[in-house]
Formats: structure tokens, sequence, C-alpha cells
């Protein structure tokens, strides 16, 4: 799920296994979803993104967004409103 997901040197993946025990293949592959998601949706607010930005304008292609590295502290961070991290969530 992370293969092409660039990492920053703060995610270790055998620690990030040692914090979520119990978890069933397809927890896990969510977890990973929804932090990975968190670089693109900080990029897009960061951008004031559209979704119909995402067409070719007259002038070429858009550029792509710029997203940063996925940290270990992206599957544990609160989501926006809901007052849980992502690892509490899947209990």
């Amino acid at each position: 799920m992370l293969r092409s997901t660039p990492l920053d040197g703060s995610l270790s993946i055998s620690e990030l296994a040692v914090l979520t025990p119990n978890r069933s293949p397809a927890d896990l592959r969510e977890l990973c979803r929804e932090a990975a998601m968190r670089p693109l949706r900080e990029a897009m607010r960061k951008s004031g993104f559209r979704p119909e930005a995402l067409a070719d304008g007259a002038d070429g292609p858009r550029a792509p967004l710029q997203l940063r590295e996925l940290r270990l502290a992206d599957f544990f961070e609160e989501r926006a409103g809901e007052g849980e991290g992502l690892v509490r969530d899947l209990d």
C-alpha cells in the first residue's frame, strides 16, 4: 500500500507494527490509506486546490501538487473534528 509513497525518516514500519497489535490486514490497509491521504489533504488546503483544477488548462497540463513525506505521526494525529487518532478510530 505504501510502496510508492515517500516516507519520512520518522516512519518506521516496524514501530508501526508494534504500535498496532492485533489489527487485521484490512484494518492496517485502511490505516495506511487514511494516513497516506493526510499529506494530500494538507497540500490541497494550502494551495486552495479545487477539483476543477485537475483539468488541463489552455496553457497545458497543471503542475502536480507537491506532497510532503508520510510521517509516523500521520497514523496517530486526530482527525479534524473527531477527537480521535486514526489508530484509536479502528478499535
